[in-house]
């Protein structure tokens, strides 16, 4: 392209636009010249006013001149330097406003998609406060008008990413919208489906619950889902567990969503929304054993009510008597969470009013930490060692025999290794406690440790079930035991 002479008083508009340093790129060599010079400071970036600044010059001459070629050159290297640098030039208002320009222009067929996909991955890969702050203000105002160029491309990589967006902006209603929309046009995508896209087509109509929908209308699903895309594996491995009855392994779980946090391909904001709705449907599918009034002095320090905002359904259980052996029926009820912890409170009228309508039944709700169990056991109870693990010769502690003497005790109310979790197991013993004391439960737990440890090879035979009695007897000192005695230590003999 020839080269361009900018008159004083265009020079002059530019930079009341742009800043006072600006100055306008003339021909398609400077540009380039601009453009290598720009990924040595994207690499080094200790001054990303320049940077910032050299990003504008590059997005007007394209605005200028709407060169398809340069400007899918321009966003290519603007998101190699985002991934090695963490750069994100949503943290620049001008900027976001310069690549929502791009969308509205209308590039070469065999260009545009490629331009529109890499601007919005430039818009939505954005982290921190100014980032999020820049793309509700300037996006979120502008997004009538982008959206129609984007969706007319029937580009199904771009609409995804145009889902992305929405979800960005915490826009749900939206989301849906462009999820329905998509249904109603997908003869035109479906033969675009690939194990790539399909992973995220899975995980947005999980977000939704749209899944159905999607395991319906795409027409390679049956010979995609069998993917080895461990996020497939991942979302196959999920589904499955929430749509089986019984327990689930929960850690196993948590384990698999930790690994989730760290693979490459979605954004921080879609890994924190489809793990709270995979922590949401955990809560829901379990059975509930207790619940706690909602009330401010039962909530954690630094806790408000306006905190427990996460609505969730419960299958709470009712049991024939306070003896809680037998459950009598599972109801449904709406109840409230935190978002990121595992107690569940509902609402004083709420819970009166399913009390009521249960009875004869039992529903158990935890005591109001104003009369905490911690506070009653360790006021009424006397002074007590606390037991020892250990194997070695015979025994001289004479407080042993007592837990095993107890230990149909907790087995009658439902604490076992088989078969259970840790958090179902803590809300057993929780229970148990305040009923039989807290020194009987000890030195069950721990008779029991002592019993598996001096059988032959008890150790590596039992090395499971012994781990988890000692993570429960651990926690239970933790939270009931006074920390002035010294904890026995441990022995693997």
């Amino acid at each position: 392209m020839d080269n361009v002479v900018f008159s004083t008083l265009a020079v002059e508009k530019l930079k009341v636009k742009y800043g006072e340093e600006f100055e306008p790129i003339n021909s398609e060599n400077d540009f380039m010249t601009v453009l290598v010079y720009l990924k040595s400071i994207g690499i080094d970036y200790s001054n990303s006013r320049e940077f910032f600044d050299t990003v504008k010059r590059l997005l007007e001459y394209i605005h200028r001149t709407e060169n398809g070629k340069l400007a899918l050159l321009l966003t290519e290297n603007l998101h190699k330097i985002r991934i090695h640098t963490k750069l994100f030039l949503t943290n620049n208002a001008t900027i976001v406003h310069q690549l929502c320009d791009l969308i509205l222009i209308q590039f070469k067929h065999s260009l545009r998609d490629k331009v529109y996909y890499d601007v919005l991955k430039l818009l939505n890969y954005c982290e921190g406060s100014l980032g999020k702050f820049n793309i509700d203000l300037v996006v979120g105002r502008r997004i009538d008008e982008l959206e129609g160029n984007i969706y007319e491309c029937l580009n199904l990589k771009l609409t995804i990413e145009l889902l992305h967006t929405y979800l960005v902006f915490d826009n749900k209603k939206e989301l849906m919208q462009l999820f329905l929309d998509m249904r109603v046009d997908w003869e035109k995508l479906d033969e675009q489906v690939n194990e790539k896209t399909l992973e995220k087509l899975l995980w947005y109509g999980f977000i939704l619950d749209m899944d159905e929908a999607i395991q319906n209308q795409v027409t390679k699903y049956n010979r995609l889902i069998k993917s080895n895309r461990w996020a497939i594996k991942f979302y196959r491995y999920v589904t499955k567990v929430l749509s089986e009855t019984g327990s689930m392994d929960k850690d196993k779980l948590l384990l698999l969503v930790n690994r989730f946090k760290k693979i490459n391909g979605y954004s921080i904001i879609e890994k924190v929304i489809i793990i709270e709705h995979i922590l949401k449907k955990i809560k829901a599918k379990q059975v509930t054993t207790e619940v706690e009034r909602l009330v401010s002095y039962n909530l954690p320090p630094g806790d408000n009510l306006s905190d427990i905002n996460q609505e969730i359904i419960i299958n709470l259980a009712v049991y024939e008597n306070k003896e809680m052996i037998k459950i009598k029926e599972i109801i449904q009820v709406e109840a409230l969470s935190h978002p990121k912890r595992e107690e569940i409170y509902v609402n004083r009228q709420v819970l009166r009013t399913i009390i009521e309508k249960n009875q004869p039944g039992y529903i158990h709700v935890k005591e109001d930490k104003k009369n905490s169990p911690k506070e009653s056991i360790e006021s009424k109870s006397e002074w007590f060692k606390w037991p020892s693990t250990e194997v070695i010769g015979n025994a001289d502690d004479s407080n042993d025999a007592i837990g095993l003497n107890e230990k149909s005790e907790l087995r009658k109310r439902g604490y076992q290794i088989t078969g259970t979790t840790r958090e179902q197991r803590w809300k057993v013993l929780q229970r148990t406690v305040p009923e039989i004391g807290l020194k009987k439960v000890a030195y069950t737990i721990a008779g029991n440790i002592k019993l598996r440890k001096g059988q032959k090879d008890g150790v590596e035979k039992f090395s499971y079930a012994i781990s988890e009695w000692e993570h429960d007897l651990a926690k239970h000192k933790r939270k009931y035991y006074k920390k002035d005695f010294n904890w026995p230590k441990h022995s693997s003999r």
